[in-house]
């Protein structure tokens, strides 16, 4: 059996908000973010309006809350 890979990409629209989506356009994590960075294959460093972050899933999936000053 074949393995299915996903090629997902951080994307910015011209208002600043970030969001995931894969090649065909399609939004896995809605453009909502200031700020997103990829952590691995599954987790993305968030950060909310409000300033503070968190880590999501690649499925928008709360993982930590967005409740820190700085994840590092």
């Amino acid at each position: 059996m074949k393995e299915l890979v996903i090629y997902l990409i951080i994307a910015t629209l011209p208002n600043g908000k970030n969001g995931l989506i894969d090649l065909n356009g399609e939004i896995f994590i809605p453009f909502e973010y200031p700020k997103l960075y990829h952590l691995n294959s599954e987790y993305l460093k968030a950060q909310n309006s409000n300033g503070f972050w968190g880590v999501v899933d690649i499925k928008n999936n709360i993982i930590i809350p967005f409740e820190y000053q700085d994840l590092g």
